[in-house]
């Protein structure tokens, strides 16, 4: 069963979007996270914006947890796969003595980001798949990595942000083309693994 104020909203939209939420919810895999993202991301009216989430921040820093809330259940069900959402909405919550609130927005961060990992391995070859580009900030602060730079690239599938860490990893992250503005496709960085050019460099 959805969350009250996510199952108003999505009912809305379809019974579709809410069976498959449920399903995605209960079993947060692969299959039923990239089901979801496929029916937020081609309904052109419900695809999110990100002046959405920036507002949602900014209600936040302000420390109006209340409109936080308020402004989220507005935000769904276009951002009900986004783990950002449910980490303000599970620390609004917790501020205003909502524990039971809390806890359940801590479950929904969780399931957003089972289902990213659920996706691919982050390699080129198994790019973890993203709905909006806040996930990646996420997805990296929860595995414990820190971004050093950044870069998008070209591979079989469509366009990835190869995220160079401090650790020395690299993480890949598929997007939607919805998400890759249209003069940085002409401005794609060929990848080089920082090993390989060592390797190439001391040669």
């Amino acid at each position: 069963m959805l969350p009250k104020r996510m199952r108003e909203s999505v009912v809305l939209r379809s019974h579709t979007m809410q069976n498959e939420l449920e399903r995605f919810l209960a079993h947060p895999t692969a299959r039923h996270y990239l089901r979801v993202r496929k029916l937020i991301l081609q309904d052109a009216q419900l695809r999110p914006r990100t002046a959405d989430l920036v507002r949602l921040h900014q209600l936040f820093e302000a420390g109006q947890f209340q409109q936080v809330l308020d402004a989220a259940e507005r935000m769904l069900p276009a951002w009900a796969l986004s783990p950002r959402l449910y980490w303000l909405t599970a620390f609004a919550a917790q501020e205003l003595g909502h524990t039971d609130d809390a806890e359940l927005d801590r479950f929904l961060y969780q399931s957003c980001l089972a289902g990213i990992t659920a996706t691919g391995d982050g390699s080129r070859q198994a790019p973890y798949v993203i709905t909006y580009l806040s996930d990646e900030a996420e997805w990296l602060q929860w595995s414990g990595r820190r971004a050093q730079q950044r870069g998008l690239v070209r591979i079989a599938r469509g366009y990835c942000d190869c995220v160079q860490c401090q650790d020395g990893s690299e993480v890949f992250f598929l997007l939607d083309s919805s998400l890759v503005e249209p003069d940085q496709r002409d401005a794609l960085v060929e990848y080089a693994s920082p090993r390989r050019t060592a390797r190439s460099s001391s040669r």
